[in-house]
Protein backbone atom coordinates (compact mmCIF):
# COMPACT_ATOMS: atom_id res chain seq x y z
CA UNK A 1 0.00 0.00 0.00
CA UNK A 2 2.27 2.49 0.78
CA UNK A 3 4.93 1.57 -2.55
CA UNK A 4 1.20 2.29 -4.32
CA UNK A 5 0.77 5.59 -2.31
CA UNK A 6 4.56 6.30 -2.81
CA UNK A 7 4.16 6.29 -7.05
CA UNK A 8 0.75 8.18 -6.67
CA UNK A 9 2.41 10.98 -4.99
CA UNK A 10 5.13 11.12 -7.63
CA UNK A 11 3.13 11.00 -10.58
CA UNK A 12 1.28 13.85 -8.79
CA UNK A 13 4.35 15.95 -8.68
CA UNK A 14 5.21 14.71 -12.14
CA UNK A 15 2.53 16.11 -13.41
CA UNK A 16 1.91 19.37 -10.86
CA UNK A 17 5.12 20.92 -11.93
CA UNK A 18 4.54 21.46 -15.65
CA UNK A 19 3.39 24.74 -16.36
CA UNK A 20 -0.31 25.22 -17.41
CA UNK A 21 -1.72 25.93 -21.13
CA UNK A 22 -5.09 28.11 -21.00
CA UNK A 23 -7.03 28.30 -24.18
CA UNK A 24 -9.68 31.29 -25.06
CA UNK A 25 -11.97 29.95 -27.74
CA UNK A 26 -14.25 31.65 -30.33
CA UNK A 27 -18.45 31.19 -30.35
CA UNK A 28 -18.09 28.57 -32.80
CA UNK A 29 -15.87 26.53 -30.29
CA UNK A 30 -12.51 27.12 -32.12
CA UNK A 31 -9.35 28.02 -30.59
CA UNK A 32 -9.07 31.65 -30.32
CA UNK A 33 -6.24 32.17 -27.85
CA UNK A 34 -3.86 29.61 -26.02
CA UNK A 35 -1.35 30.71 -23.48
CA UNK A 36 1.21 28.51 -22.44
CA UNK A 37 2.74 29.61 -18.67
CA UNK A 38 6.43 29.70 -18.47
CA UNK A 39 6.15 28.51 -14.75
CA UNK A 40 3.55 26.55 -13.22
CA UNK A 41 2.46 29.45 -10.28
CA UNK A 42 3.32 32.66 -12.57
CA UNK A 43 0.23 33.97 -14.91
CA UNK A 44 2.68 36.97 -15.70
CA UNK A 45 4.83 35.28 -18.51
CA UNK A 46 3.52 33.08 -21.31
CA UNK A 47 3.86 32.24 -24.85
CA UNK A 48 0.91 33.35 -26.67
CA UNK A 49 -0.84 32.71 -29.67
CA UNK A 50 -3.71 33.88 -31.39
CA UNK A 51 -5.69 31.98 -34.23
CA UNK A 52 -7.83 33.05 -36.65
CA UNK A 53 -11.67 31.37 -37.06
CA UNK A 54 -9.65 29.35 -39.85
CA UNK A 55 -7.25 27.78 -37.31
CA UNK A 56 -3.91 30.20 -38.88
CA UNK A 57 -1.90 31.75 -36.48
CA UNK A 58 -2.42 35.54 -35.59
CA UNK A 59 0.28 36.47 -33.94
CA UNK A 60 2.77 35.10 -31.67
CA UNK A 61 5.33 35.84 -29.02
CA UNK A 62 6.28 36.32 -25.19
CA UNK A 63 4.63 38.21 -22.77
CA UNK A 64 6.50 38.92 -19.87
CA UNK A 65 4.42 40.95 -16.59
CA UNK A 66 2.37 42.01 -19.33
CA UNK A 67 4.31 43.63 -22.05
CA UNK A 68 5.39 41.98 -25.61
CA UNK A 69 9.39 40.93 -25.40
CA UNK A 70 11.27 39.55 -27.72
CA UNK A 71 10.30 38.12 -31.17
CA UNK A 72 7.09 38.30 -32.62
CA UNK A 73 5.06 37.36 -35.60
CA UNK A 74 1.93 38.57 -36.84
CA UNK A 75 0.07 37.08 -39.59
CA UNK A 76 -2.30 37.45 -42.71
CA UNK A 77 -5.27 34.52 -42.24
CA UNK A 78 -3.72 33.21 -45.47
CA UNK A 79 -0.51 32.24 -43.20
CA UNK A 80 1.66 34.93 -45.14
CA UNK A 81 3.53 37.17 -42.74
CA UNK A 82 2.44 40.36 -41.86
CA UNK A 83 5.37 41.73 -39.55
CA UNK A 84 8.16 39.90 -37.65
CA UNK A 85 10.32 41.93 -35.40
CA UNK A 86 11.50 42.58 -31.43
CA UNK A 87 9.93 44.12 -29.11
CA UNK A 88 11.55 45.42 -25.70
CA UNK A 89 9.99 47.70 -22.60
CA UNK A 90 9.66 50.55 -24.82
CA UNK A 91 7.61 48.93 -27.73
CA UNK A 92 8.06 47.74 -31.43
CA UNK A 93 11.91 48.28 -31.60
CA UNK A 94 13.44 50.14 -34.71
CA UNK A 95 14.68 48.17 -37.39
CA UNK A 96 18.35 48.86 -38.30
CA UNK A 97 18.06 48.58 -42.60
CA UNK A 98 15.05 49.47 -44.46
CA UNK A 99 13.71 47.15 -46.96
CA UNK A 100 11.84 48.66 -49.77
CA UNK A 101 8.10 47.63 -49.56
CA UNK A 102 6.29 45.28 -51.48
CA UNK A 103 2.95 45.50 -53.30
CA UNK A 104 0.87 42.79 -53.72
CA UNK A 105 -2.66 42.96 -55.63
CA UNK A 106 -5.15 40.67 -55.50
CA UNK A 107 -5.64 40.90 -59.28
CA UNK A 108 -2.65 41.46 -61.95
CA UNK A 109 -4.80 44.22 -64.51
CA UNK A 110 -5.82 47.27 -62.29
CA UNK A 111 -8.80 48.30 -64.36
CA UNK A 112 -10.79 51.17 -63.56
CA UNK A 113 -13.92 50.68 -61.50
CA UNK A 114 -13.02 47.13 -60.54
CA UNK A 115 -12.35 46.17 -57.09
CA UNK A 116 -8.84 45.16 -56.13
CA UNK A 117 -7.01 44.23 -52.94
CA UNK A 118 -3.88 45.61 -51.88
CA UNK A 119 -1.03 44.23 -49.18
CA UNK A 120 1.92 46.21 -48.24
CA UNK A 121 4.61 44.67 -46.79
CA UNK A 122 8.17 46.35 -45.54
CA UNK A 123 10.63 43.96 -43.96
CA UNK A 124 10.87 44.57 -40.08
CA UNK A 125 8.15 47.10 -40.21
CA UNK A 126 4.94 46.87 -38.81
CA UNK A 127 2.10 48.24 -40.54
CA UNK A 128 0.89 50.39 -37.46
CA UNK A 129 4.87 52.08 -38.23
CA UNK A 130 4.04 53.40 -41.44
CA UNK A 131 1.51 55.58 -43.15
CA UNK A 132 0.33 54.57 -46.74
CA UNK A 133 -1.58 57.46 -49.14
CA UNK A 134 -3.04 56.37 -52.61
CA UNK A 135 -3.70 58.80 -54.73
CA UNK A 136 -6.48 58.16 -57.77
CA UNK A 137 -8.53 55.31 -55.93
CA UNK A 138 -11.06 55.15 -53.47
CA UNK A 139 -10.22 52.78 -50.68
CA UNK A 140 -11.64 50.81 -48.56
CA UNK A 141 -10.69 49.31 -44.95
CA UNK A 142 -14.07 47.80 -43.74
CA UNK A 143 -12.79 44.84 -41.53
CA UNK A 144 -16.03 43.19 -41.87
CA UNK A 145 -14.55 42.30 -45.29
CA UNK A 146 -13.58 39.01 -45.04
CA UNK A 147 -10.87 39.43 -47.67
CA UNK A 148 -9.21 41.91 -45.61
CA UNK A 149 -7.83 39.39 -43.68
CA UNK A 150 -5.16 39.12 -46.16
CA UNK A 151 -4.88 42.35 -47.31
CA UNK A 152 -4.58 45.59 -45.96
CA UNK A 153 -6.92 47.51 -48.67
CA UNK A 154 -9.68 47.33 -50.88
CA UNK A 155 -9.09 50.00 -53.54
CA UNK A 156 -11.49 50.73 -56.95
CA UNK A 157 -9.33 52.99 -58.98
CA UNK A 158 -11.55 55.85 -60.67
CA UNK A 159 -9.56 57.03 -63.23
CA UNK A 160 -7.18 55.22 -66.08
CA UNK A 161 -3.38 55.84 -65.94
CA UNK A 162 -0.91 56.10 -63.03
CA UNK A 163 -2.16 55.90 -59.77
CA UNK A 164 0.64 56.49 -56.56
CA UNK A 165 1.23 55.04 -53.57
CA UNK A 166 3.44 56.95 -50.68
CA UNK A 167 4.56 54.15 -47.89
CA UNK A 168 5.93 56.77 -44.96
CA UNK A 169 7.89 54.60 -42.06
CA UNK A 170 8.79 56.04 -39.14
CA UNK A 171 10.19 52.93 -36.89
CA UNK A 172 13.11 53.02 -38.26
CA UNK A 173 15.04 55.60 -35.95
CA UNK A 174 13.11 58.44 -33.68
CA UNK A 175 14.35 61.21 -35.67
CA UNK A 176 14.37 59.81 -39.37
CA UNK A 177 11.23 58.77 -41.51
CA UNK A 178 11.95 57.57 -44.92
CA UNK A 179 9.81 58.12 -47.68
CA UNK A 180 9.19 55.61 -50.73
CA UNK A 181 6.48 55.65 -53.59
CA UNK A 182 5.72 53.55 -56.53
CA UNK A 183 3.20 54.07 -59.32
CA UNK A 184 0.78 51.11 -60.92
CA UNK A 185 -1.01 51.73 -63.76
CA UNK A 186 -4.89 51.55 -64.31
CA UNK A 187 -6.25 50.54 -67.85
CA UNK A 188 -9.58 52.07 -68.46
CA UNK A 189 -12.87 49.92 -68.05
CA UNK A 190 -14.02 48.23 -71.56
CA UNK A 191 -16.88 50.15 -71.80
CA UNK A 192 -14.64 53.34 -71.84
CA UNK A 193 -12.06 51.54 -74.40
CA UNK A 194 -15.44 51.04 -77.00
CA UNK A 195 -16.41 54.12 -76.54
CA UNK A 196 -12.84 56.25 -77.09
Amino acid sequence: MKKLLLVFVLINLLFSCKPKTQYHYYPSGEVSEKREFHQKNDTSSYLLTEYYPNKQIKMQGNVINGLREGIWHEYYSDGDTIWSGEYNNYGRKAIENFVYPKFLFSDTLLIVGKPVYLRITTKGVHRKDRTDFLSNIEFNMNKEDSNLNNYDYCIIPEDSGYIHIWVLTTKLNPLEVIETVDSFYVYPAKNDILHD
